[in-house]
């Protein structure tokens, strides 16, 4: 703690100035693309992952989906807000709050932050699908294999073309495309006139991610967020339950513990998994799991040759991409 007391909220002040000194659309656009390294949570309007192709057993393609952070969570809470809506909005009044202030922002500066950011996020939940209905394999079917050319031009004034040829992915054949209304809509919102309300939310997902990985009071003061959260009784967000000091302590010391390791396996993960394996995995275990793990794969193989409802073509197939899995043991 002294090496991070030290510096107390100075690390995050270059990255809320970025987001503070946004004055245009494209300006916005460097910044949600990540071209000056400042966009720590990713956010960005559309997503661009990767996905098993529907129409091969072995290969990926990139796919397009709509934005999945939303600062209550779960979009269906700005159309009506329930339990776990009040909760996130709980957390983000009083982490934006604690931080902003600290940095010399006002009570209005905040409230209209705030505000904002559930403005524009509104905008947003109308246009997506829930999270529910993501979740069905109606959903997964319903994607759309576009060119760069027809995405570019379904997705209007927001700059997807740029957003893919940030990340690389920009020689596909095709794009798989899912809620393309949602897409349409980025025209409409993509504005100098939302500007003020796409800064906010950005202002808003910054602050939560920052604050438990500052000074010694930041931290403490988003565990106390998360404990508080965490105490509420169902179906009241008014007051935590009563509890007393080692009851108190308890809990703190395991919601510090929860955050820092969610901290730790969100940006190291690979040395983490490595550390673990290093610890915990002796030569022993590494080949009990390699049989294990081949006896699996053999056993799939003759099930999967012998399984009459498929086709040969369908078989094979599925023979071969078993064949191309990597075992790392």
């Amino acid at each position: 703690w002294e090496y991070r007391n030290a510096y107390g909220l100075e690390p995050a002040r270059p990255f809320l100035e970025a987001i503070a000194s946004i004055k245009t659309m494209d300006e916005l656009s460097d910044y949600l693309f990540n071209v000056n390294g400042m966009n720590i949570t990713g956010f960005a309007l559309a997503q661009i992952g990767v996905t098993p192709d529907p129409e091969s057993q072995t290969t990926y393609v990139a796919s397009v989906v709509p934005n999945s952070l939303f600062a209550l969570n779960d979009q269906d809470e700005y159309l009506y807000i329930g339990e776990n809506g009040l909760m996130q909005r709980y957390v983000n009044e009083e982490a934006v709050r604690y931080l902003l202030e600290r940095l010399g922002y006002t009570e209005m500066d905040v409230a209209r932050i705030l505000r904002k950011c559930y403005r524009f996020e509104s905008r947003l939940a109308e246009c997506v699908q829930s999270k529910m209905q993501q979740q069905t394999s109606d959903y997964q079917a319903s994607g759309t294999m576009l060119s760069l050319d027809e995405l570019t031009a379904l997705t209007g004034n927001y700059p997807i073309a740029d957003q893919i040829e940030n990340l690389g992915v920009e020689k596909q054949d095709g794009y798989l495309v899912f809620e393309q209304s949602y897409l349409k809509s980025l025209d409409k919102l993509y504005q100098p006139q939302y500007l003020e309300e796409i800064k906010a939310v950005l202002m808003v997902h910054t602050v939560r991610e920052l604050l438990p990985l500052l000074d010694e009071e930041a931290y403490d003061k988003a565990a106390d967020i998360y404990q508080a959260v965490s105490a509420l009784p169902k179906g009241d967000d008014s007051e935590p339950i009563g509890q007393n000091e080692p009851e108190l302590a308890d809990k703190r010391k395991d919601v510090a513990e929860f955050v820092f390791n969610n901290y730790l396996n969100n940006y190291l993960p690979g040395p983490m998994d490595q550390i673990y394996v290093a610890t915990y995995c002796t030569p022993e275990l590494k080949a009990d799991i390699r049989t294990l793990i081949d006896d699996v794969i053999a056993y799939y193989r003759e099930m999967i040759r012998n399984v009459e409802w498929l086709s040969e073509n369908a078989r094979n197939a599925t023979v071969e991409k078993l064949d191309y899995m990597l075992v790392r043991c």
